[in-house]
């Protein structure tokens, strides 16, 4: 999805405490199986922090309470049915958290259906943020951290790509004492079906680089689908467009010394689904960044809300 604007927020702010673990500085590298977990293959990963990580050196905090989530919309309209199934069956998931979608300007209505699905009542808690102009996915999953109130925040795909009960194991990896939670596929107890061949080369290629140049035991480095606490997310918010940055996030809550668990997972695309994906500027993308990182030239995010940065809606409702 590319590109979003400032939204009009559809929904009611909710308090709530922010926290996040990092690792000690001072532990080496290591990887520990999460057998408590449903799946043995959770994979813990401490890297070593970056500098910036050496004032950061909070107490694990509890399990997160509420949950909301954020699902940005571009052509969505006809996912939209199976989705308010989906989250529907896991409301109780959110506590009292909400499903926060932001409208990227979408051009097929999918923003009107989710207003009409608010007006009839939904039977989770919703606010539909709007975009002016499409922005782009970093733009909308900003807008979405900044309507955002409650201890963690999740990044759902509208597809659901993932089910979306995924998201009972990523909090579980939060419950344990993580700060970020990812669904990978590229795991050795994951999967990918129906996704197109050029996309896993690409998917699969690109995670091999970024184990290799910069941490070897994260998988997968470019699925969208996590949990963070909140806390976490507000030092690691993306700046680059796409799903560059959602990659970028990830690498900067491991600069940070974040603690971060991989949730092996089945990622499914709809038969026919074609990849809208650019493979030039994605490749010429993650290069740069992995060169930033090499060169320790990543600058800290900015939390700004100047809608150039897509993190103030144009328009809000709710549930």
């Amino acid at each position: 999805m590319e590109g979003q604007a400032g939204p009009e927020a559809l929904g009611a702010a909710r308090g709530g405490a922010f926290s996040f673990g990092l690792a000690d500085a001072e532990k080496p590298h290591s990887l520990v199986g999460r057998s408590r977990l449903p799946s043995s293959g959770l994979l813990r990963s401490s890297a070593h922090p970056s500098k910036a990580a050496e004032t950061l050196r909070h107490p694990v905090k509890p399990a997160p309470r509420d949950i909301d989530l954020v699902i940005p919309l571009y052509r969505e309209r006809e996912s939209l049915p199976a989705l308010f199934s989906a989250l529907g069956r896991e409301q109780g998931l959110l506590g009292q958290g909400r499903v926060l979608f932001v409208d990227d300007a979408s051009v097929d209505g999918s923003g009107d259906s989710v207003e009409a699905a608010i007006a009839r009542g939904l039977p989770f808690a919703a606010t539909l943020l709007r975009h002016k102009k499409n922005r782009g996915l970093t733009a909308a999953l900003r807008t979405g951290f900044e309507a955002s109130n409650s201890d963690a925040l999740g990044w759902v795909d509208a597809d659901l790509s993932y089910p979306i009960e995924i998201f009972a194991e990523l909090r579980q990896a939060l419950a344990g004492g993580a700060g970020l939670a990812i669904s990978s596929p590229w795991h050795p107890e994951g999967e990918a079906v129906d996704v197109p061949r050029l996309r896993v080369l690409l998917s699969r290629g690109l995670s091999s680089l970024y184990r290799i140049l910069h941490d070897p035991r994260i998988y997968t480095w470019s699925g969208m689908v996590r949990l963070w606490r909140r806390e976490l997310l507000a030092r690691c918010l993306p700046t680059r467009p796409g799903h560059l940055g959602v990659t970028e996030s990830l690498v900067r809550a491991i600069q940070l010394g974040a603690e971060v668990v991989e949730v092996p997972a089945r990622l499914a695309w709809e038969p026919g689904r074609r990849s809208g994906l650019r493979l030039g500027p994605a490749i010429r993308g993650h290069l740069g960044l992995l060169r930033d990182v090499l060169l320790d030239r990543l600058e800290p995010p900015v939390l700004t809300h100047d809608s150039s940065s897509g993190g103030s809606p144009d328009s809000s409702k709710d549930a």
